[in-house]
């Protein structure tokens, strides 16, 4: 009977359910031990046998939620290094990028100051009078040459550029020189 005072609680009120003892809600360790030992199912060795199955479950029962619970917070841990991974990935390729953007933007502007403006006139196809359209390089870029001399390509050109000529203006000049970017000069 001494087993029985060094059980817990717990394990009393399960070992007492199990011998089909109806419980009050507040039952003490005292009470519980005297309705063990009043039950008609109570043989010594059977108890004591259950109680330590019982307590050994309830251990069982522990250590795999302690388990549980170790590699829940494990796995939050990961997750949490994972994205903050990331973050500082992200966030260094975003500054490469912007580093990278301001070389090429300096080296652009760095190259532009030392070469200067083009000294070639340049004309959109519409403004730069008749050519002749040689080839059809794709469903929509044409190589266009000069009716003066049909042999040599001048450029390849995009069908939005391309107007047909009209016989009235068959004979005309280049209307405005452009500047860089292909921008009209403003009158």
């Amino acid at each position: 009977m001494a087993f029985l005072a060094r059980a817990t609680r717990e394990d009393l009120i399960t070992l007492a359910t199990e011998l089909g003892e109806t419980l009050g809600s507040k039952e003490t360790k005292v009470n519980l031990k005297d309705v063990i030992l009043k039950s008609v199912n109570y043989e010594e060795e059977y108890i004591k046998e259950l109680l330590l199955a019982i307590a050994e479950e309830r251990k069982a029962r522990v250590e795999e939620e302690k388990v549980r619970e170790r590699a829940e917070t494990e796995e939050r841990v990961r997750s949490k290094r994972l994205e903050l991974e990331f973050e500082e990935r992200k966030r260094k390729e975003g500054m490469k990028f912007e580093l990278q953007k301001l070389r090429l933007q300096h080296n652009t502007s760095l190259s532009q100051t030392s070469t200067g403006s083009s000294t070639e006139p340049l004309f959109t196809p519409q403004r730069d009078g008749p050519h002749i359209v040689t080839t059809q390089r794709s469903f929509t870029s044409y190589e266009v040459a000069d009716p003066n001399n049909p042999n040599v390509p001048l450029e390849t050109y995009h069908s939005s550029v391309l107007h047909p000529c009209l016989e009235s203006h068959a004979n005309s000049q280049p209307i405005h020189r452009l500047r860089r970017r292909c921008r009209l000069k403003r009158n």
